[in-house]
């Protein structure tokens, strides 16, 4: 991953850009905010979910969206997808607890000008916000060449789903499509995998998740 320098004392005070904050966690969200609004940068948005995420971005027309890809209701990489139908040209910076080898060149392909990690702590989060602003991109440079790799963005956010609690109406909700569908889905990625109980996926999943 590209190393991502500490710039935010470099932030002009009379900073005009607008960020939209998507995460569900609300002390996570309160800490973003102050820690953009001490840097400069004005929060035009609050999201709690990848279905607010969108309507927000048409809505309020931030500068950027930090996007958390754990979400409930749409998971973040179909928020990913769906952006670039609605809102191609906004910059959209993934910060997230999932593993970087998995989601970071997802991310990527679907629209994304970086991946960070949440761990890397809220002042390198901002700085990573001034470097996309500046034109930047901030990722992982190639896949990994693990097993994940050979699973679709929808099958990645089916198991995102289950390890959540979910069940098939909440994969049919996160990817927009209908429960028999989200039904088949499973059942391929059930078969794709030689998986063939519930518990044995959302425990697959769950190994997507640590970075």
């Amino acid at each position: 991953m590209k190393r991502i320098k500490n710039t935010s004392s470099e932030l002009s005070p009379e900073s005009d850009d607008r960020i939209l904050v998507a995460d569900d966690n609300a002390v996570m969200r309160k800490k973003l905010v102050m820690e953009l609004t001490n840097n400069a940068f004005t929060v035009v948005g609050q999201a709690r979910s990848g279905v607010e995420a969108l309507r927000l971005a048409q809505r309020d027309n931030p500068s950027l969206m930090l996007l958390d890809l754990d979400m409930p209701l749409m998971e973040g990489l179909s928020t990913l997808r769906r952006l670039q139908e609605v809102c191609p040209n906004l910059p959209v910076l993934v910060y997230s607890m999932l593993n970087a080898s998995v989601y970071s060149y997802r991310c990527l392909r679907l629209g994304a000008r970086g991946y960070i990690r949440k761990s890397d702590g809220l002042s390198l989060i901002v700085s990573a916000v001034s470097q996309v602003l500046q034109g930047q991109m901030l990722f992982l440079s190639h896949p990994t060449g693990e097993a994940s790799d050979e699973l679709s963005d929808d099958e990645i956010i089916v198991l995102r789903c289950l390890v959540r609690g979910g069940n098939i109406d909440s994969i049919a909700a996160a990817l927009m499509i209908s429960a028999a569908e989200a039904a088949q889905l499973h059942q391929r990625l059930n078969a794709k995998l030689s998986l063939f109980t519930h518990q044995e996926l959302i425990h697959f999943g769950k190994g997507l998740t640590l970075s």
